[in-house]
Order: structure tokens, then sequence, then C-alpha cells
């Protein structure tokens, strides 16, 4: 079996930095033509000066590959609201991305009272500019699978509520609550849905034995909450897309005593999707989740080029190439994928 769409966007994947970029950055132009990029980098993406400096390092590691990163700004404690003007001038600039303060990798510099900071999203009202927001607390109080579910009552409805123009996208939704939220405020309100959310409950990662290779913040979810996502993005609903949250880690990092968050689905993120919609016999809905939900929600224009996928089977290697003598686990290492695009 066949199917042609419109050449697909990620609207957040993670690349990190440095000679890494070598690695992760060739492979987003296989699939992708458009890539919004997270700047939760070790020194976090907070000034005009860094944005385009690590624009042009993305640039340098293309090789044979094209794509167009879109530019994020991290709003930290301290952020300048008055640089956002000056940012918006440039068309790759894409949205600035909130992290709550320790609540995933790269978020130690992420903000804690949320409406403190009215005069960065009144300008970003404004110039509108959309905020893209990882939606969790981090609470001693809260239990792990309950924290997205407790952010939207107490962070973004809020901010909602006080910004009824600001446009919002809950990142990685992972609830059952966030995909009854995103429905219930579209479109002011929108989410991107990982691969991984949709492939995979909490027994993967826990079941028999742990599985730190599918370790994601936020965490997979019960099986009701992953049926949710499912129903969401096969459904049609305009108000979720495409966002890979494609998180390469280090094996060292990844098994380790006191491993990091994140799961690398760039090269096999596409195969993914069209499998779950294929197994919910709704094919004829992946092109607005891959190629249109997302651009629309964003004001821009959706990719000319066209990409095929092919029902063929593809083999996932168990490790993939890394800097500093390291390897890389992909999602789904060493199991067969059914889908996979033509000519890749």
């Amino acid at each position: 079996m066949r199917l042609e769409i419109i050449q697909p966007d990620d609207w957040h994947v993670h690349v990190r930095e440095g000679e890494v970029l070598q690695y992760t950055i060739p492979e987003i132009g296989l699939h992708f033509a458009r890539a919004v990029i997270m700047p939760n980098t070790n020194s976090p993406i907070v000034s005009i000066d860094a944005m385009l400096a690590y624009r042009e390092a993305i640039h340098a590691a293309m090789g044979q590959t094209s794509f167009e990163p879109l530019m994020t700004l991290y709003l930290t404690a301290d952020f300048d609201p008055s640089i956002l003007k000056s940012a918006k001038e440039f068309p790759w600039f894409h949205g600035v991305k909130l992290y709550p303060k320790g609540a995933t990798t790269g978020a130690e510099q992420g903000v804690l009272n949320w409406l403190e900071h009215a005069e960065v999203f009144e300008q970003m009202v404004l110039l509108n500019i959309p905020l893209m927001v990882h939606a969790e607390v981090l609470s001693p109080d809260v239990d792990v699978f309950d924290r997205e579910a407790v952010c939207l009552e107490e962070n973004l409805q809020p901010l909602i509520e006080a910004y009824p123009t600001l446009r919002v996208v809950l990142e990685h939704v992972s609830t059952q609550e966030g995909v009854n939220w995103v429905k219930a405020h579209y479109p002011q309100v929108a989410a991107t849905v990982t691969a991984h959310h949709l492939c995979f409950d909490r027994n993967a990662l826990l079941n028999t034995r742990i599985h730190p290779d599918l370790f994601c913040l936020p965490v997979l979810k019960r099986r009701e909450h992953q049926q949710a996502l499912i129903a969401a993005v096969t459904s049609g609903h305009p108000g979720f897309f495409l966002g890979t949250d494609s998180a390469p880690q280090a094996a060292r990092d990844t098994y380790c005593a006191s491993g990091c968050a994140g799961i690398y689905t760039q090269p096999y993120a596409l195969s993914l999707y069209t499998q779950v919609f294929f197994e919910q016999q709704a094919l004829a809905h992946l092109e607005g989740f891959t190629s249109l939900n997302g651009a629309r929600f964003y004001g821009r224009s959706p990719n000319t080029q066209r990409v095929c996928l092919v029902q063929k089977p593809m083999k996932v290697p168990e490790f993939l190439p890394w800097a500093l003598e390291d390897r890389l686990t992909p999602i789904c290492a060493g199991q067969q994928l059914a889908w996979q695009v033509e000519g890749v």
C-alpha cells in the first residue's frame, strides 16, 4: 500500500548542541520540511545572539539534507520582553517556550510563578507570538502521573483566562484531561502529540522490568489516556498536530542509576504515526495531523513538497552512532516497523 501526503512538519524537536548536531540534524530533513527547535540547551536560548548562533550551527550540520529550523526562546525568570519585537522580525522565529522550573531535562532555569511574567505575555499578545508550554507541575504533593492534569487547573487555565488572545500550545499532551482541555479551548489552544505517547502506555515502561529507553517527561500514562490521545488525533480534530518531542540521550545517560528523560524518535516517528492511523482505519486524517493542522494554527502556509509512505517492513537498528564514543538507542530498537518513507 502507498500513501502520498503533503510533506509534514515537526512542531517540537530537540537536537541538542555541539558535535552531536552532526547526528541529529541530517535525519530531520529526511522527512520534515520544517522543525521547531527547542531552546533548552545547556546554556538556554534567551537572546537574539544565542538564537542566531544556534541556527547557524544547525545549518552547518545539515549535510545533504535540508529543512527550515524554526527557532524559539526560553522563558526564564529574568527574561527580557523587549527582545521579542526584534525576534519577531525574523521569519523563522517561532515562539517562546515555557518550562516549569526543574520539570524536565534542561528546565533548571524555567519559571515558578507563571503569572508573574505579565510583561512577557502582554508583549506576546501584542506581537501575536505563540507560547509553547511543558504542562507539568513539580511538587512533592502531586503524583508524577497527575502532573499534567494539575498543571491545567492551577497554571494553564488561569493563564488563558488572563490572556484570552494568547495562542498556547500544550506540548506533548499525555492525558485525557489534556485532550478535553484542548477541545474545550480550541482555537486559542492546540496541542502537539508524540509518537511514543500514541504507541505506548506505562506498562511498556514498567512491566516486569524497567525500560529506560521509554522514560520520557511527561511520563507515559495509563492505557485509557493513550486511547484518548489516539481517538483525538485520528478523529481529524484540527487542534492536534505532530510534534515528536524527539529527545536524544547518549546511552550512558539513559542506562544508568539516574537516567535522563528523553526518547529518540526522529528517524522513525512518521512510520509510527502512520501505523496508528492505519490501525484505526483513519488514514484519511493522517495528512491533516502531520501536515496541515500545525501550519494552520501557527499561521504558516502548508508545504508544497509531498512524501510517499509505503507499507513495507523496516528494521530499526539496536543502536545508532553518537558522539564521544557512545551510542544512541532509538525508539523500537531492534523491532520491525510496518511503514516507511519511500526513497529514504
